[in-house]
């Protein structure tokens, strides 16, 4: 399929292009801000999903958007449009710790409505379905690899853990790659808007006006956005059962992270912490 392709912007947040739960959301409002030099008051009417439709869920506003237009997938790059696999458009690939990731994926089933009978709601069951890759977009290493390893050329690699250390950093790199110059005041109005205390009292990027698919009583769309969160939900045991899995899941795929391990175990040689 080569509809959807023009020479545009695509954001694909990592997860999220980007897996799940690699900062989605958060990567969506930060690229959408940027297009309007940071004035919220442009964007006071457009619901995320609207701002950088969904190219697996709104093929026809993908159509229909004007340029420059901005798309989000969690696609794999194997199953992109050839058009796109072949660098027509500019990609933002956003990367996230898994166990960080593994977290937000629990605590979405929880606040999901409708879903199937077999989705865990226990913590080590989703454990063990994420470690057996159980996920309509796949296995997170396998899809991180797709597209580290893929030549892509137009291609921005942002880690959920560079937003959260240095934003006014990751901003200006965005800013550079889309050929866009903000000032120093506008980068302000991009960090002030795509804080996780606007994006969570923001009815439109924090989903409470979707009540059919979520209930917020159960928890939070925007939750904390914090690194490392994993740590307060994994046991020791878990923690070194999901090292192992993904030790050698990692090999040879180079991330700029240091991925956390217990002081007496052996660092691993690859990995991310978030």
């Amino acid at each position: 399929n080569t509809s959807t392709s023009r020479t545009d912007s695509i954001q694909c947040p990592c997860g999220h292009i980007q897996y799940v739960f690699a900062g989605t959301t958060w990567m969506q409002v930060l690229v959408s801000l940027i297009q309007v030099e940071g004035d919220n008051s442009r964007l006071e009417d457009v619901a995320t999903f609207d701002r950088t439709p969904w190219l697996e869920l709104h093929h026809q506003k993908v159509l229909e958007a004007q340029s420059p237009r901005t798309i989000t997938t969690h696609l794999p790059f194997r199953l992109m449009p050839r058009r796109l696999r072949e660098g027509a458009a500019k990609v933002i690939y956003v990367t996230r710790n898994p166990k960080d990731v593994l977290v937000s994926f629990f605590h979405f089933f929880a606040i999901l409505k409708a879903k199937p009978s077999d989705v865990p709601s226990k913590f080590e069951d989703v454990l063990q379905s994420f470690l057996e890759g159980q996920s309509s977009y796949g296995e997170w290493s396998e899809h991180v690899r797709g597209w580290l390893n893929s030549g892509y050329k137009n291609f921005l690699h942002v880690t959920y853990e560079e937003m959260s250390k240095d934003l006014a950093a990751v901003i200006k790199r965005i800013c550079t790659f889309l050929d866009k110059s903000l000032t120093e005041e506008q980068v302000q109005g991009v960090m002030k808007h795509s804080s996780f205390e606007s994006m969570r009292h923001n009815p439109l990027t924090n989903y409470s006006k979707m009540e059919e698919l979520y209930d917020l009583s159960k928890g939070d769309f925007i939750r904390k956005g914090k690194v490392g969160d994993w740590k307060n939900h994994f046991t020791v045991a878990q923690s070194e059962r999901f090292d192992v899995a993904y030790r050698e899941r990692m090999e040879g795929l180079h991330l700029d992270l240091t991925w956390d391990l217990p002081p007496s175990r052996e660092k691993l040689p690859v990995g991310s912490s978030v």
